[in-house]
């Protein structure tokens, strides 16, 4: 089935990767920047650090 359509189907879908929104641009926040937008690419050195925190944390 489509990424697309995957909330329908599935109407709990996990996120693989966290999602960033332009919220000046897009209050609504139906466009995902990671899908949208090829500039993003410095988020995930951001993204991943807080997620490796997050992930040591829940270990203890």
């Amino acid at each position: 089935m489509a990424s697309s359509l995957q909330g329908i189907a599935d109407p709990i879908v996990q996120p693989k990767f966290p999602m960033f929104f332009d919220l000046g641009c897009d209050p609504g926040e139906r466009y995902n920047l990671f899908q949208f937008k090829l500039d993003m690419g410095w988020m995930f050195g951001v993204a991943f650090s807080s997620i490796a925190q997050f992930e040591k944390t829940v270990a203890e």
